[in-house]
């Protein structure tokens, strides 16, 4: 796994608090994981949705031509026939290659959906998160802290426990991050057969 990137906040934060009475253990959560197609400026995106930690629901990806995905991700996930089911976005600052970056305030806003940023390295600035609607999330093996954008921490906490089948990864992250991978081998071959053609 390459080295992880920061994720940046947002400069506004009138965020609305997301209501989850209760977690299911079939919640939809979409996991992100993003990294460099090679070509100068170009970064594919991967979007997975996945029931709890039961099985996989749905897949999706774009590419972006700017490092920050956010706007390219908000797009794929409101244009997504899964956004309406969608119950909380996940992203983690390790599943960010090659310098891309996203910003967890704005994605919020712009899909209308709660995020759960794990290995956060962003500066949160002097605000209280709990009047800002950004709440600490108690996630004891990463090496960052990890926030909550629009959920109360209790709950983020429970969803990721939900999610998450070994305790580390969420489902719908480790999913992205594997097949992130053999997208990007597969361009790979498909370039270098085009290239030999």
């Amino acid at each position: 796994m390459g080295s992880p990137h920061s994720i940046p906040p947002g400069e506004g934060r009138d965020l609305s608090a997301f209501k989850i009475r209760q977690v299911k253990k079939e919640i939809r959560t979409l996991g992100l994981a993003a990294k460099s197609t090679g070509s100068e400026g170009e970064f594919l995106v991967v979007g997975v949705v996945f029931r709890g930690s039961l099985w996989l629901d749905g897949v999706m990806r774009t590419t972006t031509h700017t490092a920050d995905i956010t706007d390219g991700s908000a797009e794929m996930i409101t244009a997504s026939r899964h956004h309406p089911q969608i119950r909380a976005i996940l992203v983690h600052g390790d599943l960010l290659y090659d310098g891309c970056t996203i910003d967890p305030f704005n994605l919020s806003r712009e899909t209308m959906r709660p995020v759960i940023a794990l290995n956060y390295k962003g500066d949160l600035g002097s605000d209280e998160p709990d009047s800002t609607q950004v709440y600490a999330v108690d996630v004891t093996r990463e090496e960052a802290p990890s926030y909550s954008i629009g959920l109360e921490g209790p709950v983020a906490v429970n969803i990721l426990r939900t999610v998450s089948r070994d305790g580390v990864l969420p489902e719908a992250l480790r999913v992205a991050r594997r097949l992130l991978s053999q997208f990007m081998e597969q361009s790979n071959i498909s370039f270098k057969n085009d290239s030999t053609a």
